[in-house]
């Protein structure tokens, strides 16, 4: 049977994953800890990382509400 959502580790694997992979389009940072002690991930999409910074296009959240796990499930998809 199919799991219907992932875990905070299997996401944060699949986001360093893409880290590796895609380096020069991909970031993976933590901008603070949750209360329990998780690193909250920022990720930032570009077509060149280095200058993403200067020129943001879209803001997108998920997980915004602990327990409402399709906002989590968007964000990575």
């Amino acid at each position: 049977m199919k799991q219907l959502y992932r875990s905070y580790d299997e996401s944060t694997k699949i986001f360093k994953d893409f880290e590796k992979k895609y380096s020069n389009y991909f970031k993976l940072e933590s901008i603070g800890k949750t209360w329990e002690k998780r690193d909250i991930n920022l990720i930032t999409i570009s077509k060149d990382i280095n200058t993403a910074h200067e020129r943001p296009a879209l803001f997108f959240t998920g997980t915004i509400h602990a327990r409402e796990w399709v906002g989590h499930e968007l964000g990575i998809e």
